[in-house]
């Protein structure tokens, strides 16, 4: 029934039908089932076989049971009996499916027949659909065998389209004056002849039934809504359902506020990187988004866009491979439906990645040719020319100077980069170009954006002002919030910095000219966001504007940053190159902290890589040195390495390491270093976690490492969670509970292969074959296909650890010496190159 109740809404009687004759032969007695029938017939014009059904339903119940229908089903069969007409109107059929939209649908529907909304208006962008979703509220009290038009609207449902008056008498000096006519011949009403035209109106409207009167496109005469508030009074059977890109400011008005149609959050695909970056080469999957085109028609974005894509180039469907496009294009036009048939359009010459590409390099690329679209429609120019004409000077400078923002801005940004008062953040959002949303925060559509960033590139000396304010304000923000990273109300500051992540990374971009004030310093803290790929990309790009004869500090902290990044991601060679260069550059600016830190990294690598001595002499060396000038962020690294780099060689579980790394989590507690204690947590439970045979301390190694999740959660610190996450999936597997582990292991590929980890990944794919109850690689079947494949992957990649690769050679041995090695995996070892990381995953 609920299904049937959902085609009803929806207009779609076909499906309707179906399954109301489905709950029918299951259940012939069941009057519900009935009921929906006699109103799928009756609204889709089929008045007599919706009286029939109710023939057949009495019938039924006479003979089986000898009861009559109840009130409620012969209540609905005298009202189809006795259904008027559908009342007087000159909606336009529309010529496509309306789609998308069921909420707002239903609001529309509920204001129209509440006796206290006697204005409603739909305020939106232009090309958001404010003037389809009207016209299809109209077109349900209008449809054949409405059971609401005649009694909701018996006077007539009329439409005024103004956008063509206006534009034809744009030299007239009275708005007014177009707009009293256009309503009187919208409700086909005589000519005034020589009355006053508004009196001629009030009279006419004053004794008539309820009328329906929408007017589309009113903010072309929006000076003249004071008007419409004289009109509501004197002709009280009058409803009036206003479009406009402002709101009207009347008593009487309510609002119904339109943005773009929904669609998925992120793209289903995997993207290749390929800069110079010494961390290009990047794979990555979206593990969260939708798979296929049957999910992603469940958001109406995309479902709007395939079906004017199946008008355009007659696919059933589009091909798998387009899908990821199809997303992209939705989430970069935010939605609205214009621009989603303009894109569509473009599918008879192009791909939808080309169309990508299109829109996100030249505004202009969204055009149609099509003759019965209005000229503010045929492109996204034309409609934003078109509001940005309606605007006052001030409005339009201050929407210039906006748009070097990125991802949002808050009231106190705008006032000091744009110079915007609350009163003309207020005039825009009125007037649909800018949106403000509970959290205080203001929002421009993208490509309103684009298009307000070129009007401010017309005038290259308030674009240099507004881009170096931008930046000075964001590198300002930076230091106030690095200077409090340390503080109590951390998780408040991390929650700002992330929430301004594409504003700082802008206003880095443009302070990447050395002779700016602002320092790689700055960017630091936007890197203990967790947010990896973008802070890289920083990194390198301002490296070519560090290169300078002379070292400088910001060089070789930006070395330094880049170092730990790549090492993160497995590029052990490039690491070790930026890390050393780093070395060179922090020792001439006197700088042994960061020195010190680099080389604990660079003794990480080298414990990774099985370099024992080596490993035990950088750590042992930044250990002293990172002790002596008080920090405890990266000590905890260099203890709890050197602690397992002892242990690797023989030397066993160590006191003093164990006593080193409590000593500083309680430091790093002391001082409410909140990184510094997740870390400092992490360490410590990893090297118990290891040592737990010598110890026996494996549950209090679990109880610190879930307590390090909670934290490194808390400050979204991604690769804290994913070598947490590593740590617990093992312990989870040496207790026993193969299930739980793998179900550990797969978060941990999941989180880590989107942000690229792959030494985290490929040890969490050999945990998962060794929790698998199937993983035997020497099996048969698809998983122990998998298995194998797996085995013969991590066993030579060069992103995976010495430690990892010697337990994979060593099951390998174990297989050849029982003779179960499977000859699949001998050829995977030959191959392995072609064995890739996201293919493996996606099999999982």
């Amino acid at each position: 029934e609920t299904l049937v109740n959902h085609y009803l809404d929806q207009n779609d009687f076909e499906n309707g039908h179906v399954y109301a004759n489905r709950l029918l032969e299951t259940d012939p007695w069941r009057e519900s089932a009935h009921r929906q029938m006699m109103m799928l017939l009756a609204r889709s014009g089929q008045r007599n076989a919706a009286l029939a059904q109710y023939e057949t339903c009495r019938k039924i119940l006479a003979d089986e049971f000898g009861v009559e229908p109840t009130a409620e089903t012969t209540a609905l069969y005298e009202r189809l009996k006795t259904a008027d007409a559908p009342p007087p109107h000159n909606v336009p059929p529309q010529p496509d499916a309306f789609i998308g939209r069921d909420i707002e649908l239903k609001q529309v529907m509920a204001n129209l027949n509440n006796a206290n909304c006697r204005l409603l208006t739909l305020v939106g962008p232009g090309g958001v659909g404010k003037t389809r979703l009207a016209l299809q509220g109209a077109a349900r009290f209008i449809q054949p065998g409405s059971l609401a038009g005649a009694a909701g609207f018996p006077g007539g449902i009329y439409v005024a389209a103004l956008a063509p008056l206006a534009e034809a008498n744009s030299s007239t000096s009275s708005a007014w004056q177009v707009l009293v006519p256009a309503m009187i011949t919208a409700l086909q009403l005589p000519a005034p002849g020589a009355q006053d035209p508004m009196t001629y109106l009030i009279n006419q409207l004053r004794p008539a039934s309820p009328t329906l009167l929408i007017l589309d496109n009113f903010e072309y005469f929006i000076d003249s809504a004071d008007r419409l508030d004289r009109l509501l009074q004197q002709a009280p059977t009058l409803k009036l359902l206003v479009t406009s890109r402002e709101r009207l400011h009347l008593r009487q008005e309510w609002v119904l506020e339109l943005s773009g149609l929904t669609y998925p959050p992120t793209e289903s695909t995997i993207q290749l990187a390929t800069d110079e970056s010494p961390i290009a080469g990047r794979q990555w999957l979206s593990a969260n988004a939708p798979s296929s085109s049957a999910d992603l028609h469940s958001y109406s974005a995309v479902a709007l866009f395939m079906e004017r894509a199946q008008q355009v180039r007659g696919d059933v469907e589009l091909p798998a491979d387009e899908l990821p496009a199809v997303i992209r294009i939705c989430r970069l036009v935010d939605g609205m439906p214009l621009a989603l048939e303009l894109a569509a359009s473009l599918l008879r010459l192009s791909t939808c990645a080309e169309i990508v590409a299109g829109i996100e390099s030249n505004l202009d690329f969204l055009s149609s040719s099509l003759r019965n679209l209005p000229p503010r429609h045929r492109s996204l120019r034309a409609m934003f020319e078109h509001s940005w004409s309606l605007l006052l000077p001030q409005e339009q400078e201050t929407l210039r100077r906006l748009s070097v923002f990125r991802g949002g801005f808050q009231q106190e940004a705008a006032k000091e980069v744009a110079g915007a008062t609350l009163a003309i953040l207020a005039s825009l959002i009125d007037k649909s170009l800018l949106r403000h949303n509970p959290s205080g925060r203001y929002n421009l559509h993208e490509l309103l954006r684009q298009y307000a960033g070129e009007k401010l590139a017309e005038i290259p000396a308030e674009q240099d002002t507004a881009l170096n304010r931008h930046s000075h304000y964001y590198a300002n923000f930076l230091q106030q919030r690095g200077g409090e990273y340390q503080a109590a109300d951390e998780s408040k500051m991390l929650a700002e910095l992330s929430a301004e992540s594409a504003n700082i990374r802008a206003g880095w971009q443009h302070a990447i000219d050395p002779t700016r004030d602002v320092t790689v310093a700055d960017i630091n803290q936007y890197w203990y966001l967790g947010r990896f790929e973008q802070a890289a990309g920083l990194y390198h790009k301002s490296l070519a504007a560090l290169r300078a004869p002379s070292p400088t500090w910001d060089r070789g902290l930006d070395l330094h940053q880049q170092g730990f990044l790549a090492y993160q991601q497995g590029h052990y060679a490039a690491a070790r190159q930026r890390l050393t260069e780093s070395l060179a550059v922090l020792d001439t600016a006197a700088d042994p902290l960061y020195a010190a830190r680099s080389n604990v990294i660079l003794g990480m690598i080298a414990h990774d890589l099985g370099e024992l001595a080596l490993a035990e002499q950088l750590l042992r060396q930044s250990r002293g040195e990172l002790e002596a000038l008080g920090e405890s962020r990266y000590r905890g690294y260099a203890l709890a390495t050197l602690g397992l780099t002892r242990y690797t060689a023989g030397q066993g579980y160590s006191a003093e390491i164990e006593r080193d790394l409590r000593a500083c989590l309680a430091i790093s507690r002391e001082v409410s270093d909140r990184w510094a204690v997740a870390h400092t947590l992490k360490n410590l439970g990893l090297y118990l976690s290891r040592v737990t045979e010598s110890t026996g301390k494996r549950d209090e190694a679990r109880a610190l490492l879930q307590e390090s999740l909670v934290r490194c959660r808390d400050i979204n610190d991604t690769w804290g969670q994913v070598t947490t996450i590593n740590a617990l999936g093992w312990l989870t597997l040496a207790k026993g509970d193969r299930d739980a582990a793998a179900e550990t292991f797969h978060e941990v590929i999941k989180l880590g292969h989107s942000e690229q980890f792959t030494p985290a990944v490929l040890e969490a794919l050999w945990g998962r074959v060794q929790s698998s109850a199937d993983g035997d690689s020497s099996g048969q079947g698809s998983r122990s296909s998998w298995a194998a494949s797996v085995l013969a992957l991590v066993a030579d990649h060069a992103a995976a650890s010495r430690s990892l690769r010697q337990q994979v050679q060593r099951h390998h041995d174990r297989l050849k010496q029982s003779g179960q090695l499977p000859e699949q995996l001998t050829a995977d070892r030959q191959q392995n190159d072609f064995i890739l990381l996201d293919d493996l995953i996606g099999q999982i």
